[in-house]
């Protein structure tokens, strides 16, 4: 194309210098029209390129950030968190036998119900069961919406388990759990303890098998109502009423 266009150039009869000069206007033209926009296009690449990386590091901090806990005591203390999408994407074991229980089952990346129901199917679990201990799960709700779910399906999941119990935790209410190294649950029973004996330690706790709380706590309560009785008063009855079965 430039050879056939400096040939009919130089096969027009006009001013040398109109020639050369209308000639290279013509070819700064053709150059600069073929010439990519390199700068425009390293931009709009970079631009895209941090377009994705932005939703890549917000899609995957969405996923990893937990919508709702679960924790599940019986001995083996563990807790299991969710994520918005229904998903397992943490697991965390308070004892020995949370870790042993961990050990047996695969429910990391799993679905919740599927993880739950494997982990009430487990055979450390039904053994427990079948000893007449206590399954405590807690929902401590995050999102409002998918903890009543979680809720409601783990009290369909347990309905048959005479020995089993599940609840919502107020998120507030149970904050410094984990600093004491107890569950959720387990940080629950502590609590309750404590109105009861001041002295009982987070690891005394922490060692304790749910049946093993529960039946403290009647012990704690039923002397508590003994003494109540034996003392003078208005007809009021105890003061712990009965919130604390």
């Amino acid at each position: 194309m430039t050879d056939q266009l400096k040939h009919a150039f130089d096969s027009i009869h006009a001013d040398e210098q109109l020639k050369a000069t209308t000639k290279d206007s013509v070819f700064r033209q053709m150059r600069r029209s073929q010439r990519p926009p390199v700068l425009f296009g390293r931009r709009t690449l970079q631009a895209v390129c941090v377009c994705m990386l932005l939703f890549i590091i917000g899609g995957v901090s969405v996923y990893f950030s937990p919508t709702t806990l679960v924790s599940i005591d019986i001995n083996p203390s563990v807790e299991l968190k969710i994520n918005r999408f229904d998903t397992v994407i943490g697991i965390e074991s308070f004892n020995s036998d949370g870790q042993a229980l961990m050990q047996t089952v695969d429910v990391l990346y799993q679905p919740y119900s599927e993880a739950i129901d494997q982990i009430i199917a487990s055979e450390t679990v039904s053994t427990c069961l079948s000893e007449n201990e206590l399954l405590s799960i807690a929902v401590i709700k995050l999102d409002e919406q998918q903890g009543d779910s979680i809720l409601q399906y783990i009290t369909t999941a347990t309905a048959q388990h005479k020995n089993a119990y599940c609840y919502a935790l107020n998120k507030e209410q149970v904050s410094e759990a984990h600093t004491l190294g107890l569950s959720y649950g387990k940080y629950n029973a502590f609590l309750q303890l404590q109105q009861y004996d001041a002295t009982i330690t987070p690891e005394q706790v922490s060692q304790m098998t749910m049946r093993e709380i529960r039946t403290l706590l009647f012990e704690f309560f039923d002397t508590e109502s003994a003494t109540q009785a034996n003392r003078p008063h208005n007809g009021n009855g105890n003061r712990y009423g009965k919130g604390n079965n």
